[in-house]
C-alpha cells in the first residue's frame, strides 16, 4: 500500500477491509482510508475541507458539491475526518458501505451508507 498522507514514522497498527476500501489505524491514533469512496465509507479530512469559493455556492449547491467531494474514491491513503481526535481509537471496522470505529470510552462513529 502507497503511504499517501502516512508519515514514514507512523506505523500501521490494526486495518479493516470493506468492500472495495480498506482503513488502517497508526501507532499515533491516526486513521487513514483508501479506495472507492462512494457513498462517502471513506471520510477523508480533504473532502470536507472547505475549498476556495464555497461560500458564494447556494444551499444546494453546496450540497450537491459536497456530496460529489465525499463520494470520491481515492488510491492511496487519506487521513480520516474524526470528531474528537483526542479520543483514543480502539477498534475499526469496514462494512459493504459504511465504515466505523470504537474509542476507549465505548462510544461508535460511524459514516457512509446505511441503509438499514
Amino acid at each position: 500500500v502507497p503511504r499517501g498522507e502516512i508519515p514514514r514514522d507512523e506505523r500501521v497498527v490494526q486495518l479493516a477491509a470493506g468492500q472495495e476500501h480498506l482503513l488502517m489505524l497508526t501507532d499515533r491514533n491516526n486513521l487513514y482510508a483508501l479506495g472507492n469512496g462512494h457513498h462517502g465509507k471513506l471520510g477523508l479530512a480533504s473532502a470536507i475541507a472547505p475549498m476556495p469559493g464555497d461560500e458564494s455556492l447556494s444551499e444546494v449547491e453546496r450540497r450537491t458539491v459536497m456530496s460529489l467531494r465525499t463520494s470520491a474514491s481515492a488510491l492511496v491513503p487519506g487521513k480520516v475526518a474524526v470528531p474528537d481526535p483526542s479520543q483514543v481509537i480502539v477498534q475499526i471496522a469496514a462494512g459493504g458501505n459504511h465504515s466505523a470505529y470504537v474509542t476507549s470510552d465505548g462510544s461508535l462513529y460511524t459514516w457512509g451508507g446505511c441503509s438499514n
